[in-house]
């Protein structure tokens, strides 16, 4: 015969069953991934083409280039070619 559970006895941390609210790193695979829209910021499924709250269409860019602006591009260029001049042509 199997004695019952004991309610009183306090348990251990590691009879805990895992609450995904303390592991940031849980992920439910039945729920899709969610991604914030480039243009407007809502939450929407990671394969969308088209957001469903602005209708913009999504292309997801990792170029180092997007968002700069061609002033600062330029003086940076201008800046890496002083400093390659001032190192090769020093005395």
């Amino acid at each position: 015969m199997v004695a019952p559970f004991d309610t009183n006895k306090e348990l251990e941390d590691w009879e805990y069953p895992d609450d995904p609210s303390d592991n940031d790193s849980f992920v439910d695979e039945d729920e899709p991934a969610l991604v914030p829209c480039p243009e407007c910021s809502a939450q929407m499924l990671e394969d969308l083409e088209q957001c469903p709250t602005c209708g913009q269409y999504v292309s997801f860019s990792t170029s180092p280039w997007e968002g700069k602006s061609v002033g600062w591009t330029l003086l940076g260029i201008l800046g890496v070619g002083a400093l390659i001049f001032a190192l090769l042509f020093a005395v």
